[in-house]
């Protein structure tokens, strides 16, 4: 998921040739960021806030009403279950203050971070000490360039919390992306059956008492029961079919999420540089980073020994041209004698365009 875990997001430092604008934004933003309520708030993160309150909106005023009378209490039940547990996690994992512990009991965030001197020091953390934070860290604390501060076990930086994903709310983030999988499955059951339905028996749909008052087959009520709606058949489809499009995309990039950090957990071969027993998302991605260098190193070594072998000197071609145009005698022409026939026959079994057949019939 790139709006969640991209290659940029998991740099921890400024790399060469980035000093400059990495300095800038941290003289812009030289406050730590508490959690994933500091401002300044992400695009994605608001994005994410608009499409589940849509989601909500229309699961709750226009499909689950629509089900069966005898069908309405599970959609409720298990949608709303479903949901106020996404909205507990979700909200958990934002709040949480992801900082190293040293972090949160000798720093204070107001106090402004200077921004990172490369010349005095090469990296942020050496030797497990954070030279913008000025403490000590755990072995697999990173700083992180966006919250502007060391974050205890750090996996990544998402954009949708607005917050780092670390020790501290690792568990959560992955209830947080089950939990919103399973409301989006939910939600995905109950418009495939309104869809079915629509189209052979779309009488079942029209159980609610407020259908009563409608004489025409073709106009649909929405927001029942506490208001009614009027619309017609095909805006029905369009809503149905543009929300089950939104929920497939956002069903697609949370399982493939999921699975990607269910295959970190259990799965993935852990390189030699990995502290603990399993892999991180950074972690991950500077060892796929160390594996292209090497491949792309490997790869300009062999092109350089190709173009280092020994080039053809002039006079091995001024050798080869003579001996493509030594012409070969002919020992029926009458016109040679045996003499010159003799004296040639040296150069001619020397010649490289003689074939074997014709030095075998000489």
């Amino acid at each position: 998921m790139q709006c969640c875990i991209g290659q940029c997001e998991n740099r921890t430092e400024p790399e060469e040739g980035e000093q400059e604008c990495d300095n800038d934004s941290a003289q812009s933003t030289r406050h730590s960021r508490i959690n994933g309520w500091s401002s300044p708030l992400h695009l994605f993160q608001i994005f994410a806030w608009l499409v589940s309150f849509y989601f909500v909106v229309m699961t709750f005023g226009i499909f689950v009403p629509l089900l069966p009378y005898q069908w309405k209490p599970a959609g409720y039940i298990c949608i709303s279950l479903a949901m106020c547990y996404h909205a507990v996690v979700h909200i958990a994992t934002i709040s949480v203050d992801p900082a190293d512990l040293n972090v949160r009991i000798k720093k204070s965030y107001r106090n402004p971070i200077p921004a990172f001197d490369r010349s005095k020091h090469e990296h942020v953390i050496e030797n497990l000490h954070c030279h913008l934070c000025s403490v000590d860290v755990g072995a697999k604390s990173k700083h992180c360039r966006y919250c502007n501060k060391c974050i205890a076990g750090f996996d990544h930086h998402c954009n949708v919390l607005n917050n780092c994903v670390g020790q501290r709310n690792y568990w959560l983030f992955i209830n947080t992306v089950t939990s919103a999988l399973l409301t989006l499955l939910f939600l995905l059951a109950v418009l495939l059956y309104i869809f079915i339905q629509y189209f052979q028996e779309p009488h079942i749909l029209r159980t609610d008492p407020h259908f009563s008052r409608v004489n025409d087959s073709d106009t649909w009520l929405l927001f029942l029961p506490f208001a009614s709606v009027h619309t017609t058949g095909p805006s029905l489809v369009a809503i149905v079919g543009v929300t089950t499009l939104l929920s497939l995309l956002c069903t697609t990039m949370l399982l493939d999420l999921l699975c990607f950090h269910i295959y970190l957990r259990f799965c993935a071969c852990r390189p030699a540089t990995a502290v603990g027993k399993h892999m991180s998302t950074y972690e991950y991605n500077v060892w796929q980073r160390q594996k292209l260098e090497a491949m792309e190193s490997s790869t300009g070594g062999n092109r350089q020994t190709d173009s280092q072998q020994q080039p053809v000197t002039a006079e091995q071609v001024l050798l080869q041209e003579q001996h493509s145009t030594l012409p070969i005698p002919n020992p029926l022409d009458s016109s040679i004698g045996l003499t010159d026939l003799h004296n040639q026959l040296p150069q001619m079994l020397n010649s490289n365009d003689l074939t074997p057949m014709s030095r075998a019939s000489m």
